[in-house]
């Protein structure tokens, strides 16, 4: 079972960081690899169970669902629910907490299950496209 864990220091505040991260909706607003999404059957993006469609350009869909959120702890966590890709068990979680050197830290990590022969490619997918370029995206935006 792939785990991989990214995190990023930003220069500003969590309470700024966690202000844009916080709404499960908006991924694609920010991240360069992710196109916009929809929340199904009418729930709030912050609503437990909530689930968000995105239309990939391929056609193929991906649906994801918010399992835990917390704005005290500036966390929320999620599972992955429909995709094209050879993946199951996906649990991911992403969080922003202060840095210790003044500043915000941002953690996004997951495990998942796929088969043997596609862990590596699987696991540069989203280390690299998924996680990299996002945090990569938020360096910028904090700077």
């Amino acid at each position: 079972m792939p785990e991989i864990a990214t995190t990023a220091t930003v220069n500003a505040r969590p309470e700024e960081v966690w202000a844009l991260l916080r709404d499960f909706n908006g991924l694609g607003a920010w991240h360069p690899a992710m196109p916009p999404s929809v929340i199904e059957e009418g729930h709030g993006p912050e609503a437990v169970g909530a689930v968000r469609r995105f239309e990939i350009a391929d056609g193929s869909v991906v649906r994801e669902r918010l399992t835990a959120f917390s704005d005290a702890d500036r966390s929320y966590s999620y599972t992955l629910e429909e995709t094209a890709l050879p993946m199951s068990d996906y649990h991911a979680m992403l969080a922003v907490s202060p840095a210790a050197s003044g500043g915000a830290t941002i953690k996004w990590s997951v495990s998942f299950n796929c088969p043997p022969e596609e862990e590596r490619h699987l696991e540069d997918f989203v280390r690299n496209v998924v996680f990299g370029s996002g945090m990569v995206v938020l360096k910028a935006r904090f700077q």
